[in-house]
């Protein structure tokens, strides 16, 4: 007996959903050859009764067999999409985490959701409850295709199809009052329905489908028609609380499109429910604070900024999240007091080793810091520690080196700046905003360091023609060994019986084990390892830490005097070009430079008088840096009171 009853009230259940059955809709479909004598599951739909069982089976089958993985393979299609994704957490970031480009390439899985709906549909008779969420599913892979004009009329046919009727079946006009009897104005679906229906179906789409049209116009910028829309269901009584975190998505949506941060901020932290998981509240938790920032909220952004670093999953938002809300903390006292609070908090959280995968995220947030107070000085520092910290050539890396190039260039520092301009990789599409001024500088530097470095580089051999004998002979001779050094090499032999190193040697060798002292391991003995340390710089200089360098040396050393013509080796018939070798130093060879004939001297200053020309021109053309350039100009005349250039020099500078 107590079997029955359960049946009973389970198929009372399915019969209040046969109330529901999709009627009203006409199709004409043509069917293909090998379905021409066969009678398809939407052809039985005038030609079957609507039992109960038929009702279960019909349900049952299209939920789960078709709606039910079409939806999860259109689900996986945004997670992949949204996998693709990469944030730039130091910009605005876009209202969603994927693009419809990205999700268009997934184009095998989204032409299967398509298949499967088509397939619920000419399969499965037509007044199960499913009819309408199948061609939701089919206009949400259109719209992710990035097929919008088909997106809108499947959304638009849901919209039309299953629109509210009267008791004959027949549609009520959209917008009208009669299905309420009074004089509201509505055109949403009422979704006061029994308790079984809520149960074993998804809610009507028709709802929904009014949200993705908005969508679909802001989409195709449309923003007029998605605004109106959305004026309409917030004052449409039958619109369901369930959508209303979507409404305020779109609203939110629609604010961040015309650029009203702030409305965009407050209607995003209501559709916060929207979202699926903890990672996208913290994604949307930043945004909101980043909205907020932009309109001068420095307490709501701070606030919104720390509610993402607890919620996120993702440590990079984190920080980000946490340093910009130390920023936030402007506080009432004087500027520099509280960006030197923000600075002495980033300095703490840069000690702290969970911290330490984002140090160049740290320090260039500190620097621009520093660039607020107008302290260029530290600015640069953090910025070089950025670098340091930023693992090779990297976002942050090429932002900062273009922060320093700036610095420069402001500081009129142009050999540092072409060398800054040099390091940023300029196919990274982090600094696409600033690629044109990049190449126009470096263009602009190109031409203008090159004249500074000749100056320099004659006037310094001028000063040093200038010493006397003994004076250049020492100076020579104290560069050639800080060289040396810097390059890893053994000094010179300049000392009887050093062995060539540089140093003094004795013919007993020292026992590295006797340390001299009892009791005590040699390792831990301090006096032994720095006598090892420094025998062993004396002997073999800065050595680099590869492998192999010793065997490296000698090879270099063998083939020290190969000439460029002859630095080949031959390989039967074929001649295999070698690498070609640095000369070896020596004080004669730098002295060869130096202009020390009347000849050499002419010519040095003739290259100086060329280049001083050049570079004021340059500067005033390219920079353009007039002051500087009439600096180069000046110079010339005062240095070269009887230049070629005197005349043209004049009449530049005027102009």
């Amino acid at each position: 007996m107590k079997r029955i009853v359960t049946s009973v009230i389970f198929l009372s259940f399915f019969t209040c959903l046969t109330s529901s059955g999709q009627v009203g809709v006409d199709y004409d479909l043509k069917k293909p050859d090998k379905y021409e004598n066969r009678s398809l599951g939407y052809e039985k739909t005038t030609e079957t009764k609507w039992t109960v069982p038929r009702a279960f089976i019909q349900n049952t089958i299209t939920h789960y067999n078709f709606f039910f993985n079409a939806n999860n393979k259109l689900n996986d299609v945004l997670v992949r999409a949204k996998a693709q994704f990469r944030e730039d957490y130091t910009q605005l970031l876009p209202f969603y985490n994927y693009t419809l480009e990205t999700t268009s390439k997934d184009k095998r899985n989204l032409d299967s959701v398509i298949d499967k709906v088509n397939s619920a549909i000419l399969l499965r008779d037509m007044r199960n409850s499913w009819a309408d969420n199948m061609y939701m599913l089919m206009g949400r892979a259109y719209f992710y295709k990035n097929n919008l004009d088909s997106a809108h009329i499947l959304f638009q046919f849901v919209n039309y199809a299953f629109a509210p009727r009267d008791p004959d079946g027949y549609p009520l006009p959209i917008g009208s009052n009669q299905e309420t009897g009074g004089n509201a104005f509505t055109i949403s679906t009422n979704e006061k329905e029994n308790i079984a229906k809520k149960i074993f179906s998804e809610p009507p789409s028709r709802n929904e489908s009014l949200i993705w049209l908005i969508r679909t116009y802001f989409q195709q910028d449309k923003l007029t028609k998605g605004a109106v829309l959305i004026e309409v269901l917030k004052h449409d009584p039958n619109f369901p609380a369930r959508l209303q975190p979507s409404l305020h998505e779109m609203q939110a949506l629609w604010f961040y499109k015309i650029k009203q941060y702030d409305s965009a901020a407050f209607y995003l932290s209501r559709a916060l429910d929207n979202t699926i998981d903890e990672g996208e509240k913290g994604r949307w938790e930043y945004l909101i604070a980043q909205l907020y920032e932009r309109t001068g909220h420095s307490a709501e952004s701070k606030s919104w900024y720390e509610k993402s670093a607890t919620y996120t999953i993702d440590p990079a938002l984190e920080v980000y999240a946490r340093l910009n809300a130390i920023r936030q903390n402007k506080g009432l006292g004087a500027k520099g007091d509280y960006i030197q609070k923000n600075l002495n908090a980033l300095k703490r959280m840069a000690h702290k080793e969970i911290y330490e995968p984002y140090l160049d995220v740290i320090y260039y947030v500190a620097a621009e810091m520093e660039l607020e107070r107008n302290n260029k000085a530290e600015a640069r520092s953090y910025f070089k520690k950025c670098i340091e910290h930023a693992n090779g050539i990297g976002y942050n890396r090429d932002r900062a080196f273009l922060k320093l190039g700036w610095i420069f260039m402001d500081d009129k520092m142009y050999p540092q700046a072409k060398y800054a301009y040099d390091s940023v990789n300029v196919n990274n599409p982090a600094i696409s905003d600033s690629l044109k001024v990049l190449l126009d500088r470096k263009q602009a530097l190109s031409h203008i360091v090159p004249q500074i470095l000749i100056i320099e580089r004659q006037d310094s051999l001028q000063r040093i023609a200038g010493m006397t004998a003994s004076e250049r002979d020492s100076y020579i001779k104290k560069m050639l060994r800080a060289f040396r050094k810097q390059q890893g090499l053994a000094e010179e032999d300049n000392n009887g019986g050093s062995g060539g190193y540089g140093f003094k040697t004795n013919n007993t060798g020292a026992d590295m084990f006797n340390s001299g002292s009892t009791g005590e391991w040699y390792f831990y003995n301090q006096g032994v390892k720095a006598k090892g340390y420094n025998d062993f710089k004396s002997k073999w200089g800065n050595r680099p830490n590869v492998d192999n360098w010793e065997a490296q040396s000698l090879i270099n050393k063998q083939i020290t005097g190969l000439t460029p013509a002859s630095n080949l080796r031959l390989n039967g018939a074929e001649t295999t070009p070698v690498a070609p070798v640095a000369p070896v130093l020596t004080a004669e060879a730098l002295l060869e430079a130096v202009p020390l004939t009347p000849e050499k001297m002419q010519k040095s200053r003739d290259s100086i008088e060329n280049a001083l020309f050049i570079l004021g021109k340059s500067l005033q053309d390219y920079i353009p840096d007039y002051h500087s350039a009439l600096k180069a100009y000046d110079s010339l005349e005062t240095r070269f009171p009887e230049t070629r250039y005197y005349q043209e020099a004049l009449l530049t500078a005027v102009r």
